[in-house]
């Protein structure tokens, strides 16, 4: 994890790393938490807006297109590795289980309502993606696809590529996420 801060450098949209080694790893203290959290509590003010849900969008595909174009799988994204600053940006963290230049990222469990296939497949850009539109639909909704299903029924869902768009009431929002679920992106830049 610490190799890939190193790598990554500084990014207004990645965790800020303040001291990387073998032992331990210390990121700079982000006062609203993780974005899951924040959206939960309504936000910094007790109300998250549109505008807000939006902005917020557009930063974690800008940051997962820029780990992307570092040769970095994330392979665990969703709205809890997003750490929200005192103005209220998020920044990508927790790299613990991602890949560089195709090493061996690790299959996250637990991860069922992001990903698309079984514990079996590697991760991939594609994976990420697909992590990525469940991530937009979690800022833009508010909560997890299919948060209230259990692990079986969600692959099923998700294996007969049934999604629930319809909760998401921007359309081009909705068709960004669709598209993502699809695998009709290439990049996350392309998103």
């Amino acid at each position: 994890e610490s190799r890939i801060y190193h790598h990554l450098g500084e990014h207004k949209h990645i965790a800020r790393c303040l001291q990387c080694c073998e032992e331990y790893i210390d990121l700079r203290y982000e006062p609203h938490g993780d974005l899951q959290t924040f959206l939960k509590r309504g936000g910094g003010t007790g109300k998250v807006d549109d505008r807000f849900r939006y902005g917020v969008a557009r930063q974690a595909i800008e940051a997962v297109s820029f780990i992307h174009q570092k040769d970095i799988i994330h392979s665990d994204l969703s709205a809890r590795q997003f750490l929200v600053d005192e103005k209220e940006n998020i920044r990508l963290s927790d790299f613990g289980g991602s890949s560089l230049h195709g090493s061996g990222a690790m299959v996250i469990e637990g991860a069922t309502h992001y990903m698309p296939r079984g514990e079996e497949e590697p991760n991939s850009v594609q994976s990420d993606i697909f992590a990525l539109g469940s991530t937009l639909y979690e800022i833009l909704v508010g909560r997890m696809p299919y948060e209230e299903k259990g692990d079986d029924e969600i692959r099923k869902l998700y294996s007969e590529r049934v999604f629930p768009l319809d909760e998401i009431g921007h359309e081009g929002w909705r068709e960004a996420v669709r598209k993502c679920w699809m695998g009709e992106y290439k990049s996350a830049e392309d998103v």
